[in-house]
């Protein structure tokens, strides 16, 4: 459980064979953006427990699943965490494909970050194309870090809010099990966007020393609450900002 302050917790579970076994395990792999599904990892196999050999991993969310995950990827939350977001876009929404034409570098946060929009061609089944810009389009779930790159023709869903107007859903699950992308890299963000981290799901928090606050460099000066909590509002991950 979480209030309206605090930012929703997920995990990542897995379906890994080895040596003829399947066995699933909830594990955070550290950058999240280099996982890709059907890519061949190392397990370390203790009876019936096992783990996964990463290079970087958070064991303290290490933890083995009675019923592995199905085959494919099942991921039903939004941008902003809400949990159920894609599911109810199926429901009500119509198919479309979502070409990105461009990526556009906006100010947010009283000028402290840049979020990146896509320009993007919307076509809808049973409708008429049209191009229109797409906001917070980088923050994108690490197992498809490699697909939003211009040019490429995604799975989405179409929906109508509750006072009108269409918004856009990408159906990131289906994009990536169509295409996998095993052993390609990140998509790379466009030259001067300092914002970090949409699309890795993870932080880079270099520079501190033992006797500075984690995550932060020694002298680099704390956000304030006030303006983290503006920063989100923004779909602004605080955390995520370098030090310039």
């Amino acid at each position: 459980k979480t209030t309206h302050d605090e930012d929703a917790v997920r995990y990542a579970e897995y379906a890994v064979e080895a040596g003829g076994t399947v066995f699933g395990i909830r594990q955070d792999l550290i950058p999240f953006d280099e996982v890709r599904l059907g890519m061949p990892v190392s397990v370390r196999v203790d009876g019936a427990n096992a783990v996964i050999d990463w290079r970087s991993s958070g064991a303290v969310n290490w933890k083995m699943v009675k019923k592995p995950p199905a085959a494919g990827i099942v991921d039903d939350f939004d941008i902003n965490d809400n949990r159920g977001a894609l599911t109810k876009a199926q429901r009500g929404g119509r198919a479309a494909t979502v070409t990105i034409l461009d990526w556009q570098a906006r100010s947010v946060a009283l000028g402290l970050a840049t979020a990146l929009d896509a320009r993007v061609r919307i076509e809808p089944a049973g409708g008429a194309p049209r191009e229109e810009t797409v906001a917070k389009l980088d923050r994108v779930p690490g197992y498809a870090a490699h697909l939003p790159i211009v040019g490429a023709a995604l799975p989405a869903w179409e929906t109508r809010g509750l006072l009108g107007g269409e918004g856009i859903m990408i159906d990131w699950p289906a994009a990536a099990m169509a295409s996998p992308g095993v052993g390609e890299p990140p998509f790379e963000l466009p030259r001067g966007h300092n914002l970090f981290g949409g699309a890795s799901g993870s932080m880079s928090m270099g520079g501190a020393d033992a006797d500075s606050p984690a995550g932060t460099a020694e002298g680099d000066p704390e956000i304030p609450e006030y303006a983290k909590k503006l920063m989100k509002k923004f779909g602004v991950d605080p955390d995520s900002l370098k030090p310039q």
